[in-house]
């Protein structure tokens, strides 16, 4: 990790990833082993031969992400952090007018999708309670008939994107028009993020927040007693998620079933990858994979709802379309089993050490930041997720070539003043 350069007390899109392997992926395994987590042991995560697999397969994903950001490092041979040492100039007059034309753009794609969800999953579970909302949170997502990709992209990766970068600009200028253009993004932000009663996007939008911050006012520093601190805003953001949302009676239960969650919750799908391929099923080799038109011979395999349908069999009896999607080296197994979960990470590695390289390259702006803070926190899903999506990354494309477009006007009204 010294050779690669890359530094837990220094904010980059691969330490990001490194620190969320480690407390999602890896922390979370003694409980699981020791039966210490009662729910996780409940449900079923019991065996113990498994839960040591978890633990090896944990550690090597871990080594080949770092060995592959030592492989990309060396032919680079640039530093991730050394951009954060130039101060940070605030946005051009033009770039915060498209900023808020993008913000009003993902406001109206907002208003669309509202109107083609027959419930409104926050408003059932306070009048209708918990079994109600599941439904309804499921219409919203798995089960919603149409290309919910799109919605998603602007009501929370491009939102985000722009709220982060509002942050910024206001962090640097410290006006009030500049804080009333933040204020009028953030809440509408806040509402995307748990209009559907998911816990992890707004967690995502507060850590963006964090991360905004640390890039754009500490030059990318940040210290153990910060991290804590954050971990415990999150454990109480979540907390009140399962006391409101989930039905957990009281508070301490809630934190509990938090903690559970964060650090035991991607563990305890992962185990079911571990016990599903090739028990029940043989390895998949390459069929979650994208199969853009067709072109490829094969049926694509959705692992995470054929897993869920497969270990809860009631949600597809009652009408819900469940998911259970796993950290990425999961998918990894699935299809190719575990001698090659090293090599997919280490590949891993050297694909997100170059984007971050790519992203160092550009000026440090607002519009940066907030680019910096949406990729850590785009590719820390690893930890929760598939490779599938990262390989054509539809996400990736579009935020990025916004970012890039408000960079380029930047550039073209650079004979402006900010304001």
């Amino acid at each position: 990790m010294v050779a690669s350069r890359v530094r837990f007390s220094k904010i980059t899109i691969p330490s990001i990833l490194i620190i969320a392997m480690f407390l999602i992926t890896y922390i979370g395994i003694l409980p699981l082993y020791l039966g210490w987590d009662r729910y996780r042991y409940a449900a079923g995560v019991q065996d113990k031969v498994l839960i040591f697999k978890l633990f090896v397969h944990a550690c090597e994903s871990i080594l080949g992400l770092a060995l592959g950001f030592c492989v990309a490092k060396y032919f680079t041979r640039k530093s991730l952090f050394e951009s954060h040492k130039e101060a940070f100039m605030p946005l051009k007059l033009m770039q915060k007018y498209f900023l808020m034309v993008f913000f009003l753009f993902c406001i109206a794609i907002t208003y669309l999708y509202l109107t083609k969800i027959p419930k409104l999953a926050i408003a059932v579970v306070i009048k209708d309670g918990l079994q109600a909302a599941q439904k309804a949170r499921s219409q919203m997502g798995n089960n919603f008939p149409g290309k919910y990709h799109w919605y998603m992209l602007f009501m929370h990766h491009v939102l985000y994107f722009l709220v982060w970068s509002l942050l910024a600009n206001w962090l640097l200028t410290k006006k009030k028009i500049d804080f009333l253009l933040f204020f009028c993004a953030f809440p509408f932000a806040v509402f995307t993020s748990i209009m559907a009663t998911e816990k992890a996007p707004l967690c995502g939008l507060i850590v963006g927040c964090i991360l905004t911050y640390l890039i754009t006012l500490k030059k990318g520093h940040f210290k153990v007693l910060f991290c804590m601190g954050a971990l415990a805003l999150l454990s109480i953001i979540l907390a009140v998620f399962y006391q409101n949302f989930m039905g957990t009676v009281t508070f301490s239960k809630s934190i509990l079933s938090a903690m559970s969650r964060f650090f035991c919750g991607e563990l305890h799908t992962a185990y079911y990858y571990l016990d599903f391929f090739p028990k029940h099923h043989d390895f998949l080799m390459g069929r979650s994979f994208p199969n853009p038109r067709g072109w490829i011979p094969f049926e694509p395999y959705n692992i995470p709802i054929n897993l869920k349908n497969h270990y809860f069999p009631d949600l597809t009896h009652s009408g819900i379309v469940g998911s259970a999607p796993t950290v990425f080296w999961g998918e990894i197994y699935a299809n190719f089993g575990p001698a090659f979960i090293f090599i997919g990470s280490l590949l891993v590695g050297i694909y997100i050490y170059l984007i971050s390289h790519f992203v160092n390259k550009l000026a440090n702006t607002p519009i940066k930041a907030g680019l910096l803070a949406w990729l850590a926190l785009h590719y820390a899903t690893l930890t929760v997720t598939g490779i599938a999506s990262f390989i054509f990354d539809f996400y990736l494309f579009i935020t990025v070539g916004i970012a890039l477009f408000l960079i380029f006007v930047g550039y073209k009204g650079n004979s402006q003043q900010t304001t």
